[in-house]
């Protein structure tokens, strides 16, 4: 849905619910190296599958 539909459907301004898009976004972006896997020099035997 675009900003606008959702704006309308949630009674806020299409402005509004940009900057909570981008506010979405960004902590995505800041967030998703949390969830990659450990870059790690050597083999650690308790983890390695």
């Amino acid at each position: 849905k675009t900003a606008g539909e959702v704006a309308r459907e949630a009674g806020l301004t299409a402005d509004q619910v940009d900057r909570v898009f981008r506010d979405i976004r960004n902590k995505r972006t800041t967030t998703r190296p949390l969830h990659l896997a450990p870059v790690l020099v050597d083999p650690v035997p308790e983890i390695t599958k």
